[in-house]
């Protein structure tokens, strides 16, 4: 996100934001920052201090939370929300030639005083960083460690020198382009006027390799890809970050397939370089078979020497005599049959060598193949025409199983219990009853499945159900706890806080009453209330 765009966003959010009371701070991921103010579209202000993506803007919850979670909570959004939660947004500045964004909070402390910090978001790229100053102006905290004096905790803040130009590389390259097309008669608007004219179109443009842009104006240097047009920058920006997004899972699919192709490509060298050597091995079969019809020939005339036994070669243009070398006691009947055994082996070998080397060489090529493919891959569906083809070529069968899928635990009926589907797909369960809690908990949730259940308020246990082992998307965490909350005597409070823990960390006391269980440990995640989530059927 270039200075024009992100000054574009920030005059476009700052009358929504400004006054606004602030619900909720996390971070979504390590380096990316999310404040809720109630706005009535239920968006929140992100921001993204990833060196390859800086931004700021107003995104969905699904734009939010689209990078891979954190695991457990990040000190810096934990030391946010101490500090800001419930204040409110009384400025944010921005210096019109620099990607600086500053927001100022006013609030109050324990004590009852005014406190007023500030979140200064650095969006300067490889050196991109937010930064909490408090009210004496000295930095409280950072999002990225730093080496700047200004950055360093508990030293006031100074902003950084600008060390980008005005102008982004995307918008240099565009001045020059219009330079040229004005050289060969063709009239183009100035691109500093066009950048100064107010602007109610914004552009996302999508490059045929892969790189998006977002721009004020319009990029005649672009036009070879895809461009979507919104009214909204943010509008623009949430769509990009998503793109963004999906574009980095396609490029880490990539680097996996390729990981996968190159190896079996290593295999399948291997397998033929061994073959080479089995065929080598195997060239001297033919004399194995003549040395032992020789000794079968000549069982009563073969001449005993010490070590094995002189006999004459019928096969040798002179039939001249050899020596065969044999064990103590050994026959010449018997050493033929041990010459006729490794004469079998020999021939088998070769059978088989000939046998699968088409197939090897015939995989070897369509690996070949699909490596070209994946170089020249630029859609989710000729990604996915790869991998399904790689899978074929080395035998690996996928059985499809939704994330709600358990076999026949999937569809047995649950007795007064809500069930939901979650925006991933997975089922939640929701207890209508105490009893219904704990059958729910206690007979048919898994060990791996996730309890969840409104923290200091009686309400619903709620069970997000695991095909198998593992994390569970972060989305799907969101909406299992809104439901918690909203399925609690908490439902009406502005934000809940909801434990949550693997079901095999949730036990009965003995002699309880129904609902009531004992958690050995648990985490902690604040939520506003919320039942709206996709239903699939009530038990």
């Amino acid at each position: 996100m270039d200075n024009t765009f992100l000054q574009a966003v920030v005059d476009a959010v700052r009358p929504r934001l400004t006054g606004m009371p602030v619900a909720r701070v996390w971070q979504p991921s390590p380096l990316c920052l999310a404040i809720d103010a109630r706005l009535d579209d239920d968006r929140v202000l992100f921001i993204s201090a990833r060196p390859d993506a800086p931004a700021m803007f107003l995104a969905n919850r699904a734009a939010a939370e689209a990078d891979p979670p954190a695991a457990g909570e990040l000190a810096f959004g934990s030391l946010l929300r101490k500090h800001l939660r419930g204040a409110r947004i009384e400025a944010i500045r921005k210096p019109s030639g620099d990607r600086l964004v500053t927001l100022e909070f006013r609030g109050f402390a324990a004590s009852g005083e005014v406190s007023r910090f500030e979140v200064v978001a650095e969006l300067t790229g490889r050196s991109s960083n937010v930064l909490l100053v408090d009210g004496d102006g000295r930095v409280r905290a950072s999002m990225r460690d730093s080496e700047s004096s200004a950055s360093r905790i508990g030293r006031p803040y100074a902003a950084p020198a600008a060390a980008a130009p005005a102008r982004s590389r995307t918008l240099e390259r565009e001045a020059a382009f219009r330079d040229t097309l004005a050289s060969h008669g063709r009239g183009t608007v100035p691109i500093d006027s066009e950048l100064l004219s107010p602007c109610e179109t914004f552009r996302l443009y999508r490059e045929p390799s892969g790189r998006f842009v977002l721009s004020t104006i319009e990029l005649h240097s672009l036009t070879n890809g895809l461009i979507e047009k919104f009214d909204d920058p943010s509008n623009a920006a949430t769509s990009w970050w998503l793109g963004l997004g999906v574009f980095e899972r396609s490029r880490s699919r990539v680097r996996v397939l390729g990981h996968r192709i190159r190896a079996a490509l290593d295999r399948e060298r291997r397998a033929l370089r061994a073959m080479d050597d089995d065929v080598r091995s195997a060239e001297g079969a033919g004399r194995l078979r003549e040395i032992a019809e020789c000794l079968l020939a000549q069982q009563s005339t073969a001449i005993p020497i010490e070590g094995g036994y002189k006999i004459v070669d019928y096969y040798s243009d002179g039939q001249e005599s050899i020596f065969i070398e044999a064990g103590p006691g050994v026959t010449p009947a018997a050493l033929a049959e041990q010459y006729f055994a490794r004469h079998r082996r020999m021939r088998r070998t070769r059978e088989a060598v000939d046998s699968r080397r088409p197939v090897v060489e015939s995989r070897a090529t369509a690996l070949h193949e699909l490596e070209s493919a994946l170089d020249a891959a630029a859609t989710t569906a000729e990604i996915d025409e790869i991998a399904s083809r790689l899978d074929g070529l080395l035998g690996i069968r996928r059985v499809p199983a939704g994330p709600a899928s358990r076999g026949s635990g999937a569809a047995r009926p649950v007795s007064g219990a809500r069930r939901f589907v979650s925006s991933d797909g997975y089922e939640i369960l929701v207890g209508r009853t105490s009893s219904a809690n704990d059958e729910i908990t206690f007979k048919v949730a898994r060990p791996s499945d996730i309890w969840l259940h409104a923290a200091d308020y009686p309400g619903s246990h709620v069970i997000v159900r695991l095909a198998r082992r593992g994390d569970v998307p972060h989305r799907t965490l969101l909406e299992a706890a809104q439901l918690a909350a909203f399925y609690s005597q908490a439902k009406d409070e502005a934000l809940v806080d909801v434990r949550y823990v693997q079901r095999k960390f949730v036990s009965k006391p003995r002699g309880a009453a129904p609902g009531l269980v004992r958690l050995h440990r648990f985490k902690t995640i604040a939520v506003r209330p919320a039942g709206d989530l996709a239903r699939r059927s009530d038990a």
